[in-house]
């Protein structure tokens, strides 16, 4: 169980938020469907490989490729934005959910 350090009402956004980006419905999130999602969100940059693969390192704690609702919780109550690329924390997908990373 992740014992999270979100409000509840935050909890909400997250679950929101994860669902938008989950488009295969599948429970968890790639590469692909979060650049996707930051292109749907208006970002005109792409989100660099480099800058997904240090994501990926943080929060997919199974190491399965794709990263779970409680892998982004646990990701956010453990590194918050500190361990991330300042270029993809000015990406607005981060910007979204900026109380997770």
């Amino acid at each position: 169980m992740v014992v999270s350090m979100i409000t509840s009402q935050e909890e909400a956004q997250l679950k929101a938020i994860f669902a938008m980006i989950d488009t295969n419905r599948d429970g968890k999130i790639s590469k692909d469907e979060v650049r996707a999602f930051a292109v749907m969100m208006g970002s005109t940059q792409p989100i660099k490989e480099e800058e997904l693969n240090m994501v990926w390192a943080l929060a997919d704690t199974d190491k399965d490729g794709l990263i779970s609702y409680n892998e982004v919780v646990e990701a956010g109550n453990k590194y918050g934005n500190k361990q991330l690329p300042q270029s993809l924390v000015d990406q607005t997908i981060v910007q979204k959910v900026n109380f997770v990373f």
